[in-house]
């Protein structure tokens, strides 16, 4: 590999809401560095994409997406079959308002974050994105990978990352036994072919296996980390009830909680890896995203209700986040399967 491999540097970025590339190929368990699974070898890429739905909310855990990949040596990445809303250019990276959970098990690539350096990446590596983090990663050209990934979101997903330990400063997990967690992305290939009312949970449930088996444990004394959590998940609570407030008195929330702004912002900082008014904007960003793409309520309607002053200024806030207007993402919405 050579070292531009790892260390193009980003030139801006992109920001998107939306799901992975939709394509098939054909796999072939043939590389020295393959691991195999716990069942039998996945030989064909696949993905399922999921849209936002009352069954999943309901679960508290919204799977946008899974899926297997396969990328051969030598062949283009990123692969120009994403929709149109889930773009993803190397050279600017791409911001998502979810978590993704990804892991190698096979080949050789790179991972890097705007809260983390290059990182190289092997069979058995585990890399996390969190929401609203500009991110960018590839398979090493020379080598090519195969993964699979899951992508979700929602208030018991904060949670679990949260006691799972993880941060933005610290996405990329060495594995020297992945078997268990390939095999809940096995099971959770077969809960979301299930019919209907028994996908939703079972998807979840096998989602959070997942991030359990990512667990890296705290960093600071039990207590402290238990506190810690406590106050970012009120702060979150507090956030979700006032989504609709254009402005957040945050001194007053933290007096409240009986902490300082200056504390409650490093703590949330470090859990959730935004501030609480950039996770207030994320908060919107996605309510108004999904409102435009699953429901009829009219764009004036959905503007009024995030708090916006008029469709002006939520067309605006919109567009500078996502790239998109309120009626290209209804359009998107529209031909939704």
């Amino acid at each position: 590999m050579t070292e531009d491999f790892c260390h193009t540097p980003f030139a801006g970025f992109l920001v998107t809401d939306g799901l992975h590339s939709g394509d098939k190929r054909v796999f072939f368990c043939n590389s020295p560095r393959e691991i195999p699974t716990m069942r039998s070898a996945i030989d064909e890429s696949f993905s399922q994409y999921f849209p936002p739905s009352k069954a999943f909310s309901g679960c508290g855990l919204q799977v946008v997406s899974m899926g297997f990949e396969r990328t051969r040596a030598g062949e283009r990445y990123p692969r120009r079959e994403h929709p149109a809303d889930h773009l993803f250019s190397y050279t600017r990276g791409r911001i998502l308002s979810s978590y993704v959970i990804e892991v190698l098990t096979s080949g050789e690539g790179s991972y890097e974050s705007e809260k983390c350096q290059a990182t190289r990446l092997g069979a058995g590596d585990v890399y996390l994105v969190f929401p609203e983090v500009r991110h960018r990663y590839r398979p090493n050209p020379e080598i090519g990978w195969s993964k699979w990934w899951v992508e979700f979101h929602g208030p018991l997903a904060d949670q679990w990352m949260e006691l799972a330990g993880h941060s933005p400063s610290r996405p990329v997990l060495s594995r020297t036994n992945f078997e268990p967690m390939v095999e809940a992305f096995e099971n959770l290939t077969e809960a979301v072919g299930m019919d209907q009312p028994l996908r939703p949970m079972l998807a979840s449930s096998n989602v959070l296996q997942i991030i359990a088996r990512t667990q890296t444990g705290p960093t600071r004394p039990a207590e402290q980390q238990e506190h810690v959590f406590h106050v970012v998940r009120k702060i979150r609570h507090l956030i979700h009830e006032q989504v609709a407030s254009p402005q957040i008195a945050w001194e007053e929330m933290a007096c409240a909680l009986g902490v300082s702004y200056s504390s409650l912002r490093k703590n949330f900082m470090q859990i959730v890896g935004l501030s609480p008014g950039q996770y207030h904007l994320s908060l919107r960003q996605r309510r108004g995203v999904e409102l435009l793409r699953n429901s009829n309520t009219s764009i004036t309607m959905i503007a009024e209700s995030l708090g916006f002053e008029s469709i002006y200024y939520f067309s605006r806030f919109i567009k500078k986040r996502t790239g998109f207007s309120p009626r290209a993402l209804r359009s998107l919405g529209d031909h939704r399967e």
